[in-house]
């Protein structure tokens, strides 16, 4: 550029107006340059602003969400405590309803009954091993002529 300006400028004014040119044409092209950097910087700040504003909502929902499981939980807990109240006055009432005290009692007012004399009382002795019987089944056979047998006996019984 130095050398443009050194002796007669008349023989280098081409020179120096396609120098003009190309250095007309590096400013634009450094002012488009810059705005599409200015461009590209303002989408990616919206772009930051909007995952951020996503990543702000997705953590208040996850914050509304453990609020109303809390608040679940704590309804459900006091329902428990009630019931187990509930269950432990139950139990209460069972065991005194289960007194002989207080059975005995109502037998005798409510019912008008009486302990058994000691004339009244009996006590059974059975000697064996075991208290069940076992049953015998019958076959089918037996049991279909047996049947016949009966409603025969029967019907002789009825006309004699």
């Amino acid at each position: 550029m130095n050398e443009l300006y050194r002796g007669t400028s008349a023989y280098k004014l081409e020179e120096y107006e396609s120098h003009a040119q190309k250095s007309r044409e590096k400013h634009i092209e450094r002012k488009n340059t810059i705005k599409i950097e200015k461009r590209a910087l303002c989408r990616l700040l919206v772009v930051s602003i909007f995952a951020l504003f996503v990543a702000a909502s997705a953590l208040v929902y996850v914050n509304v969400m453990t609020l109303r499981a809390s608040t679940e939980v704590d309804a459900l807990e006091k329902q428990l405590a009630i019931a187990t109240e509930k269950n432990k006055q139950k139990e209460i009432e069972i065991t005194q309803k289960l007194d002989m005290k207080v059975i005995e009692k109502k037998a005798v007012e409510k019912l008008g009954m009486q302990k058994p004399d000691n004339n009244q009382i009996m006590y059974i002795d059975v000697k064996k091993d075991t208290y069940s019987e076992a049953v015998k089944q019958k076959s089918n056979i037996s049991s279909f002529f047996g049947g016949i047998k009966n409603a025969l006996g029967s019907i002789v019984e009825y006309f004699s």
